[in-house]
């Protein structure tokens, strides 16, 4: 099986990675290669035969559309309030706000491909914060492993944001030639993929706080245009 972790930036698209590749594990013997990777058809060719792939990206190549489209590819897309997803790319990245903007929208436009779509499984932010072991179900059922009470509580054990937070920890702490990718200006952890001072405010509202007014009407104005609003449970769409 292949899965492609396409969520916007900062939404917790690498919660939905380690999620997707340890609840693969259970299947058929746990053989699970995975990885960061934009340039989607390279990834494919690096996959080992009799494995599953699990790739994080930001991007779609039109490989990896037709796959998603045609259901040949399982796609799990996370979504987080746009202020929100800006103010944590902007203090993350050292980013100013148009750049930002412009990489969100290209996520979005992804976004609204894979809603019309129909096949993937979107995922909201907020549902992860507050009822993690419900995403869990949800995530294991779009991708036909089977839930049990022990895997979900083991899943959401592993995948914990205080789990995830002592790995970053670690990261933060780690000399520059402890393995971690270079990648701009961080580096992450090839297995986990969390970067070095991954985790900041996991909040909730707090974006619209610190952006101006006529960056909020901006803001404002991509939700309409979108139709991007937080659904109440994560759900394929």
């Amino acid at each position: 099986m292949i899965v492609i972790c396409n969520g916007m930036p900062r939404s917790a698209s690498t919660w939905s990675f380690n999620v997707a590749a340890r609840l693969l594990r259970e299947v058929d013997g746990g053989g699970v290669y995975g990885g960061y990777c934009e340039e989607f058809t390279r990834f494919l060719q690096d996959v080992p035969p009799g494995m599953h792939g699990v790739v994080k990206c930001h991007s779609m190549e039109s490989k990896a559309l037709e796959m998603g489209a045609r259901g040949a590819a399982k796609v799990i897309y996370t979504r987080r309030d746009l202020a929100d997803a800006l103010v944590s790319m902007m203090n993350m990245f050292g980013w100013d706000f148009e750049w930002s903007l412009s990489n969100l929208l290209r996520s979005l436009r992804f976004y609204r491909m894979h809603r019309d779509s129909g096949r993937a499984l979107i995922i909201d932010y907020d549902q992860i914060m507050s009822s993690p072991a419900q995403v869990i179900e949800s995530m294991a059922a779009y991708l036909g492993v089977k839930s049990t009470p022990r895997l979900v509580a083991e899943v959401a054990a592993e995948t914990s944001f205080d789990r995830m937070r002592q790995i970053v920890r670690q990261i933060d702490q780690a000399p520059e030639d402890a393995g971690l990718v270079r990648v701009m200006n961080s580096a992450y952890d090839p297995q986990t993929l969390l970067h070095k001072h991954h985790i900041r405010d996991g909040r909730s509202g707090y974006g619209r706080l610190q952006l101006t007014p006529e960056q909020l009407r901006c803001v404002d104005a991509i939700n309409g245009l979108y139709g991007f609003v937080a659904g109440p449970a994560a759900s394929a769409t």
